[in-house]
């Protein structure tokens, strides 16, 4: 696909491409997609959970297929308050009390 922009032909770019990845948002999706499916969990035979690094893992290869990318960043938060605390502060709707 190319990308025309100001008279840039942003498909034929010979600059490395850099795919900076949310690791959060995926582990995240990666944990729920298997409880959402109602699948069986994937465990070890001691038990431990393997669904979300087998899902994430699964996730960055077929992006890696699809896009190719020349760079890979695995991005995660810091500590303190988030980009996504303060979105979903922003986006909650007070509630009313349901006195009289």
């Amino acid at each position: 696909m190319i990308f025309a922009h100001r008279g840039y032909d942003w498909g034929n770019m010979d600059r490395p491409r850099l795919f900076p990845i949310d690791s959060f948002g995926f582990i995240f999706r990666a944990y729920h997609a298997r409880a959402r499916s109602g699948a069986p969990p994937m465990r070890t035979r001691a038990g431990v959970a393997t669904e979300a690094v087998y899902i994430f893992h699964t996730m960055l290869r077929r992006l890696l297929a699809a896009h190719k990318p020349d760079r890979l960043a695995a991005v995660f938060e810091g500590e303190g308050p988030t980009f996504r605390e303060q979105v979903f502060e922003a986006s909650r709707q007070p509630v009313l009390s349901p006195a009289a």
